[in-house]
């Protein structure tokens, strides 16, 4: 994702959208909510990006601009309840990141401004009518790219001799990885490749997964697209080293991870 770009859709959702909201007040302070689903400490990195740009443009918090944040603390089923409470607070525009949380603020609110800094298929999740019209009070940035479920797997294949078997690790409550899976099974098939679906709902789930790997005997792992998981990028790279896993991950922040 570029920075400047994504900067770009927030000031036009702050400014733009819906015309007139801030005309009236220019010198009021512009209040931007967030919802994350993860947890202060595993999305430091991203958050600080985030202000950083937006002072590189001019916007300082406490002067021209004010948060608003929620926290799901990789709990999916807070999110709605997150999502409803910044509504209330009549914040001028949202920004999220991750399938799950879009969806629960798409449901919450018709009205106020929702920039995703990231996600997989929103036309398939239900979020957009398409991405070239999206419609609704929502837009953002779309990872839609099926052909890398089959690099993934074509990776995997050089890497590990005779590959027969590979566990896949996804997010049970995330819709988008429902479609990731779908996306890659047909690859699989294609390449006489088995695939071994390990679903976790909370990070307590990521110890008893790759236990079902080990008895599952699969030869390598492939991590589906998930903000949880994000979060949780240290502790699976950690469990997939120590049980001798080659692994491809959907971000190259497991790799500085385990750097």
């Amino acid at each position: 994702m570029r920075r400047r770009a994504f900067m770009g859709f927030l000031i036009c959702g702050m400014t733009l959208w819906p015309p007139g909201l801030h005309a009236q007040q220019p010198k009021k302070i512009s209040r931007i909510g967030v919802l994350l689903p993860g947890t202060p400490a595993s999305f430091s990195l991203r958050t600080k990006a985030f202000l950083d740009g937006l002072r590189e443009l001019g916007y300082v918090e406490g002067v021209t601009i004010a948060f608003e944040w929620k926290w799901g603390q990789d709990r999916v089923e807070t999110l709605s309840a997150l999502a409803a409470d910044l509504v209330r607070s009549n914040v001028d525009v949202i920004v999220t990141g991750g399938t799950s949380a879009a969806k629960a603020l798409k449901a919450a609110t018709a009205a106020i401004p929702i920039v995703v800094a990231i996600v997989s298929d929103p036309v398939e999740a239900g979020l957009v009518d398409s991405l070239a019209r999206p419609g609704g009070n929502l837009t953002g940035f779309s990872i839609v790219a099926p052909e890398l479920g089959e690099k993934r797997l074509e990776l995997l294949k050089d890497l590990v001799p005779h590959l027969s078997s590979v566990a896949v690790l996804l997010n049970s409550k995330n819709p988008q990885s429902q479609i990731e899976l779908k996306q890659m099974r047909s690859a699989a098939q294609e390449m006489r490749l088995q695939l071994y679906p390990v679903e976790i709902s909370t990070e307590d789930g990521l110890q008893d997964a790759f236990a079902a790997m080990n008895k599952a005997a699969v030869q390598a792992l492939v991590v589906l697209t998930d903000p949880i998981l994000f979060s949780q990028r240290k502790r699976t790279v950690d469990l997939a080293n120590s049980n001798r896993l080659p692994a491809v991950y959907f971000f190259k922040g497991y790799a500085r991870t385990a750097a």
